[in-house]
């Protein structure tokens, strides 16, 4: 903000705020979250040694040089004119070519810089390819500050080697995952997102003046056409009025609010609701830097730069204001950290939130469940299915839960839900072998695991060794081998635990059969492919699977 000729107690107040923001903690405690740190560390770098490339001296060439001898004689000796000649001035470009068109090397270094960091935020997160838009408005703004020719098209020439940062990053993500934008299956209309937008907005205004109940979870749901009331679509349609309308005093107020305004186009992405979880519309580490817009908007209107009048604003004052509030949002910072350290007290505060967020039950029943709370956690379980029927997970969970209390009956009644609708990823088909193992119910487990193979594809690499191990049971060990041999490849290449445990029931086929050599190969494959995974399934097969090589 120095460089960007902020008065130094205001560019002091903007850092301390943004600093001790609580809207920052889900990004920080979450592993989720470092993206957003990544980016706003990587574009304010960047950022950075572009202004700095803006101040570099252009590098003289030999008729400057040439030019500045003959003038010289003409200058007195400290540097005075004495006949009527001023001295040299090389108009400074913003790419700094002189007039045989050479760039000093030093530009050359911050002008690689910059760009790297441009690359660096677009690697952290997708919005990062947005950057070329501050680019564009930073130059724009101080051209016409520094009263410099064409600062449109000077704005737009400096904005290039980011646009094509952002090209690129485009094209590559196409050719990597053959699509443009994430989807999670939503069918949302557009009329609905937009619809949905003012009460978003509102939110994160909210949330950046008033930072109190955050949560890992809001009651923010998107809109119908159908469904628009007062409270959720026209009044947040009038904050958003009003907070335009501030955004056009504060930019007429101070133009350098402008630069910090064009850090409001990185919550963008966050607008195209059909990509996100219709329960996580709004999230807080989604304006973690946006929030410096606010903060340099609202912050450089109060202290304007322009005829600034030093001698008669109190510095000590606004010291003590700044600092006093930092200290207020550092406190909440800290009090909001707590509730995140525990899944338990995390899922809590969203429930207490959102009671209504069948995500928020979900994931609070599966906390309890880890902290050995079953019985206390199925309630919030059933809450959830309650809430959204189809969804695998949460029958799944519940399953976990009844299975702990040893409550067979209603654990498989989960158990089969959750594989029924468990789509590519069913991972209640392991526990809900088990169970039905445990009951000698071989046959059963048998058609269930086939029925699931066959159904999900994603599924087979794992089922197929779950399969081989009821077919060993069931004392048919060259079927199961047989079964194992014909996915082969994936035990060499999927790395999961699931798949790598093939090497174990592999060992034991092999030890089934009589052929002790081939089994101490899979017994040790097993252990060297699993070595450093953290389980105590994995840990008591590492431990079999020595027992075997040692007998």
């Amino acid at each position: 903000m120095r460089k960007l000729k902020v008065v130094p107690i205001a560019a002091a107040i903007v850092t301390w705020l943004f600093a001790c923001h609580p809207i920052h903690v889900e990004s920080v405690t979450w592993v989720s979250g470092s993206p957003d740190i990544l980016l706003a560390c990587s574009l304010f770098f960047s950022l950075l040694m572009y202004l700095k490339v803006r101040k570099e001296p252009p590098l003289l060439s030999k008729v400057d040089l040439e030019l500045k001898e003959n003038l010289a004689p003409l200058q007195g000796a400290k540097g005075k004119q004495t006949h009527g000649l001023g001295s040299l001035k090389l108009d400074p470009r913003l790419f700094r070519f002189d007039r045989s068109g050479i760039i000093s090397r030093k530009s050359v270094k911050l002008w690689t810089l910059a760009i790297l960091g441009a690359l660096l935020g677009v690697g952290s997160k997708e919005a990062g390819a947005l950057f070329f838009f501050v680019i564009a408005v930073t130059e724009f703004v101080l051209s016409r500050q520094e009263a410099l020719p064409k600062p449109f098209f000077r704005a737009v020439k400096c904005s290039i080697p980011f646009l094509a940062v952002a090209i690129g990053f485009i094209f590559l993500r196409y050719a990597v995952t053959h699509q443009f934008g994430a989807s999670v299956g939503n069918t949302l209309s557009n009329a609905s997102m937009f619809a949905s937008m003012p009460q978003a907005i509102g939110f994160y205004l909210r949330q950046a003046f008033l930072p109190y109940e955050l949560s890992s979870a809001y009651p923010i749901r998107t809109l119908e056409i159908g469904s628009l009331t007062i409270a959720n679509f026209w009044f947040p349609l009038l904050v958003v009025l009003c907070a335009s309308a501030g955004m056009v005093w504060a930019i007429r107020r101070n133009a350098i609010a402008a630069v910090g305004l064009t850090f409001l186009v990185f919550v963008l992405p966050s607008f195209y609701f059909r990509a996100l979880h219709p329960e996580h519309m709004v999230r807080d580490r989604y304006f973690y830097l946006p929030l410096f817009a606010v903060l340099v908007a609202v912050v450089c209107s109060i202290f304007r730069i322009d005829n600034f009048e030093w001698n008669k604003f109190r510095w000590t004052r606004s010291a003590y204001i700044g600092v006093g509030m930092a200290f207020v949002l550092a406190c909440q910072s800290m009090s909001y950290s707590r509730v995140w350290l525990f899944d338990d007290s995390l899922w809590g505060r969203g429930v207490q939130t959102d009671p209504n967020g069948s995500f928020a039950l979900m994931n609070y029943c599966d906390a309890l469940r880890v902290r050995n709370r079953s019985a206390e956690a199925i309630p919030y379980g059933l809450r959830s299915i309650a809430l959204k029927p189809k969804a695998p997970r949460a029958h799944y969970i519940v399953g976990l839960a009844y299975r702990e209390l040893h409550q067979d009956k209603d654990t498989e009644k989960h158990f089969m839900e959750a594989v029924r609708l468990g789509g590519d990823n069913s991972v209640a088909a392991k526990p809900l072998g088990d169970l039905m193992i445990s009951q000698n119910r071989f046959e059963e487990a048998e058609k269930m695991y086939r029925r699931t193979i066959t159904r999900y594809s994603s599924y087979a690499p794992a089922g197929t060794v779950n399969l081989a191990e009821v077919l060993l049971i069931q004392g048919k060990a060259d079927e199961a081998l047989a079964m194992l041999n014909s996915r082969a490849s994936d035990r060499e290449t999927i790395l999961i635990p699931e798949v790598q445990r093939g090497w174990f029931v592999l060992g034991r086929i092999f030890q089934a059969q009589g052929n002790k050599l081939e089994s101490n190969k899979c017994f040790q494959k097993y252990r060297t492919r699993t070595n450093g995974i953290i389980g105590s399934e994995i840990r008591a097969l590492r431990h079999a699977a020595k027992m075997y090589l040692e007998g």
